[in-house]
């Protein structure tokens, strides 16, 4: 680039008898950068390097998701290891139900980032209003099982924390789903959903 300019400088100088100006060189900088977009456009190199970024994006943030995934796995076994066994209870049909929808989730969303499968991510999305309604299901369930037997209340509290860990990996398998439909239509679905929640109001 400077190489460039200095060509022209000189080429301006022996017909214009003065070197280039502020002015001069700002229009030769803006022709090379729209001439250099139009060539990188015309190769495909815009959409590779656009590809690239996404990747780059995907990689740091799913990185950082799936971390919190394990701490909260963590968190459940911890959970479940001070269950009071020596207490008869059932589980809460909620609870049974997060515990076989979460892990589907966490595989069905596994095998669409491998296929690069952005419509298989966008089920896994929403399955998360599934888990989320069923996190809000067994609240009542495990109020209901604590105001019938006490000595359930010990046991009552831990079913509930081990829902909250349980919801709340959902909402990260949700993110990373997003994440992968980003990565292969450069669709952001969180901007798209809140555009179509602004011309569903106007």
């Amino acid at each position: 680039m400077h190489a460039f300019n200095e060509r022209v400088d000189h080429a301006w100088q022996r017909h214009r008898g003065e070197p280039l100006g502020p002015r001069q060189r700002f229009v030769l900088a803006l022709v090379l950068l729209v001439l250099c977009m139009f060539l990188a456009s015309a190769v495909g190199l815009v959409d590779l390097i656009g590809s690239g970024y996404r990747l780059l994006a995907f990689i740091l943030k799913v990185n950082s998701d799936v971390e919190r995934v394990a701490d909260h796995a963590s968190g459940i076994a911890k959970v479940a290891g001070k269950l009071d066994l020596s207490v008869p209870f059932r589980w809460p049909t909620a609870l049974q139900e997060m515990g076989q929808r979460v892990p589907a989730m966490c595989h069905a969303l596994l095998r669409a980032m491998l296929d690069e499968d952005a419509a298989g991510a966008a089920r896994v999305a929403v399955e998360d209003d599934t888990i989320d309604a069923l996190d809000k299901r067994l609240f009542v369930e495990v109020e209901e099982l604590m105001k019938r037997d006490p000595a359930s209340i010990h046991n009552g509290l831990l079913m509930y924390r081990l829902s909250r860990e349980l919801e709340r990996v959902g909402d990260l398998m949700k993110n990373i789903a997003e994440d992968v439909i980003y990565l292969n239509t450069g669709t952001i679905v969180r901007h798209e959903a809140k555009r179509a929640l602004r011309q569903g109001k106007a």
